[in-house]
């Protein structure tokens, strides 16, 4: 696929993002005594998911760490599964993870709840980054 040739690879290739790619750059380097997570809002094709990306891809996570749950198939089992299973907290090769939820703003009722419990416990060498189409305020 073309947009997938050309897609960036890491935030030195993203354009016209300056502002954000700063942001999360200087975030991701502060020492952290719990981990991180992002919420990437914007409309279709803007570059949330590979902005997300990138920033693994920054912060020294492996290809194979980063995992992407589309959200809209996440229920509390789902997530139940996630923050039960070892790997979850587990250091990943590079001794980082990358979750990346998209549209996460499809995530509703107790599988959200279940959600904002993990973030309150995210170990300090996990990101999480939720992105969405929908604006900030009607994410649950």
């Amino acid at each position: 696929m073309l947009a997938e040739k050309y897609r960036p690879a890491s935030f030195a290739e993203v354009v016209g993002q300056d502002r954000i790619v700063s942001q999360m750059k200087w975030y991701l380097g502060q020492e952290s005594h719990s981990g991180h997570a992002f919420l990437l809002t914007g409309p279709s094709g803007s570059g949330k998911t590979t902005l997300a990306y990138c920033a693994g891809v920054y912060w020294g996570v492996a290809d194979f760490d980063i995992i992407r749950i589309e959200s809209a198939e996440c229920d509390v089992a789902r997530l139940r599964e996630l923050h039960d299973h070892i790997p979850f907290y587990g250091m990943g090769a590079q001794g980082r993870k990358l979750y990346v939820f998209d549209e996460i703003h499809t995530i509703t009722g107790r599988a959200s709840d279940r959600l904002l419990s993990m973030l309150e416990a995210l170990p300090r060498h996990v990101l999480l980054i939720g992105t969405t189409t929908a604006p900030a305020f009607k994410i649950p």
